[in-house]
């Protein structure tokens, strides 16, 4: 209600610009910032290592990442075990865990369409893509994508194929975190055992 005075820039601005505000009615030109790509890739049969870092302390993601992609193929390890993600940040960086940050729920599907089983996740280290991977015969392979929703709090979704005792098995499932304590730096794929196969390539967003 009642007048509102805003005060316009003093010139046309440039081509593609577009008219910003400070909030106090003061109006001005600024330039768009056009969202880039960073893409990162791992050999895990070269890393030979339980966690695959996207990101690390001497080559950080961008804390502007708006969304990500990992796209897996045929990941394998040398033992049966979970395998879990967590979201780091900070330069070190450090990674969620508690029962508090993580939440979701987990379907797996046997080649027969019946549901083999779901339930409510949570865990103290880390997000179950899938329970007690097949080292004698199991190759991951798939999508795990992360949104960007507000503040340091993020939406992740995966899809992926792997097999178990034999049977292909599909595993969907969407998980946030409550807000980590900083913005996002790191993407960790974790196993308690050692990952000695496949290929791992990371698509961020950057605005």
């Amino acid at each position: 209600a009642g007048s509102n005075t805003l005060v316009l820039p003093p010139d046309n601005g440039s081509n593609g610009e577009y008219l910003q505000t400070n909030g106090s009615g003061t109006l001005d030109w600024a330039a768009v910032s056009a969202a880039s790509i960073e893409t990162k890739y791992l050999d895990p049969g070269t890393t030979n290592a339980s966690n695959l870092d996207f990101g690390t302390s001497g080559s950080l993601l961008s804390t502007n990442t708006k969304s990500w992609q990992i796209a897996i193929s045929e990941l394998g390890q040398d033992g049966t075990a979970d395998i879990g993600v967590q979201l780091g940040y900070d330069s070190t960086p450090t990674y969620h865990s508690g029962t508090d940050y993580y939440n979701g729920w987990t379907v797996y599907h046997y080649n027969n369409p019946t549901v083999d089983g779901s339930s409510a996740m949570s865990n103290d280290n880390y997000v179950r893509t899938n329970w007690n991977m097949n080292s004698s015969d199991n190759k991951m392979s798939g999508m795990i994508r992360g949104q960007h929703i507000s503040g340091n709090k993020w939406m992740i979704v995966w899809d992926l194929i792997f097999k178990t005792t034999g049977h292909p098995i599909c595993s969907t499932g969407t998980w946030w975190t409550t807000a980590m304590s900083g913005a996002l730096t790191s993407v960790r794929i974790r196993t308690s055992e050692t990952f000695d196969s496949g290929v791992l390539n990371y698509t961020g967003i950057v605005s």
